[in-house]
């Protein structure tokens, strides 16, 4: 990645972000930064971890030497193909960025029965591996069949507003997720959006303190 101090100026503009709070969100050190908007060279790692922290909170640079906010962009994953590469960005996207995954309306076995058995086993080894991130379910009183509880923490909803369609919220990303489609089920529409995501995490914070800590 290749930014120019105008770029690195811009950006933080845009973010409103000191040097000190780019040097925190990028691993590199301030001194670094007012080098680097000075004109001075830079490493391509070092240019690769504030590019990295700018598009991660919504900043496109463009080819003509500018930046603008991103778009939203909108994805859907269908049928049981769909929903298993729909679990390899999930995968793929905490791998590089880490964080937390929250997720609404859990019914693990639903979940299950929508892919492979061989998948429905491989895809939470590979979630146990990573160090990375925590994650958080909400699941319907009553339900203890909590599948991933490994590296995932349960609360329970209750019956009245509980519904299995769950929300997914991962890296910049939340899905919603219909296991009942009429057609090519399961469906997940995802956006790719800071802001919306970041919404969504709010909303899932206010459920997630009305929610009962389950018991056995």
């Amino acid at each position: 990645m290749n930014l120019s101090a105008k770029q690195i100026k811009a950006a933080r503009a845009m973010l409103d972000w000191s040097r000190a709070e780019l040097a925190a969100m990028s691993d590199v050190s301030e001194a670094n930064i007012v080098r680097l908007e000075a004109g001075g060279d830079a490493r391509s790692d070092t240019l690769k971890k504030i590019g990295s922290a700018f598009e991660t909170h919504g900043v496109v640079f463009t080819p003509t030497g500018g930046i603008e906010p991103a778009r939203p962009e909108l994805r859907t994953y269908a049928g049981r193909d769909g929903f298993q590469r729909f679990f390899d960005d999930v995968y793929m996207t905490v791998k590089d960025l880490g964080g937390e995954i929250v997720i609404t309306g859990v019914v693990d076995q639903q979940f299950v029965d929508a892919v492979d058995a061989e998948f429905s086993e491989m895809h939470p080894q590979r979630m146990r591996k990573l160090k990375n991130f925590h994650m958080r379910c909400l699941t319907q009183e009553g339900d203890t069949s909590t599948l991933t509880n490994e590296y995932c923490e349960y609360r329970w909803t209750p019956r009245s507003q509980f519904a299995p369609v769950p929300f997914y919220v991962y890296g910049n990303k939340v899905a919603f997720i219909q296991f009942d489609a009429p057609v090519d089920a399961p469906l997940v529409v995802a956006i790719h959006s800071k802001v919306i995501s970041d919404a969504f995490r709010l909303q899932f914070d206010g459920m997630w303190k009305l929610a009962k800590e389950i018991t056995q």
